[in-house]
């Protein structure tokens, strides 16, 4: 067992997720997405940049289909953080999909977004 899993196990989530974050396991697998796919996955207008979990399911052991190669605006949007900074979902448990309610275009104001995502 890695020590990110153990740190998890034992409730320090925050701890674990930073150091799988920088372990060489997860160098791999964000490696490995952003070599499928060199554009935006939502956007299809700019660069992959990051590799968003669609599912936390697999936490730890992603297969290549748990992951969304995406843009850094499009990442952003995705975790519903404003602009300054705070996020506007919470991910829940870990095992739920995680989904892109909004449209990506880089003029879209924040405002905007909330709207095609309120109830």
């Amino acid at each position: 067992m890695h020590l990110y899993e153990q740190l998890w196990s034992e409730g320090q989530y925050r701890r674990a997720w930073s150091l799988y974050l920088a372990s060489p396991e997860w160098r791999i697998r964000h490696g490995e997405c952003l070599g499928r796919h060199a554009w935006c996955q939502r956007c299809h207008r700019y660069r992959a940049s990051q590799a968003h979990h669609v599912t936390y399911a697999r936490r730890f052991h992603e297969r290549p289909d748990d992951l969304l190669a995406l843009c850094h605006e499009c990442h952003r949007r995705t975790h519903g953080v404003h602009s300054r900074g705070r996020a506007r979902h919470h991910h829940g448990s870990g095992s739920e999909q995680m989904h892109l309610p909004f449209r990506c275009s880089p003029s879209e104001s924040v405002a905007e977004d909330d709207q095609a995502t309120s109830p």
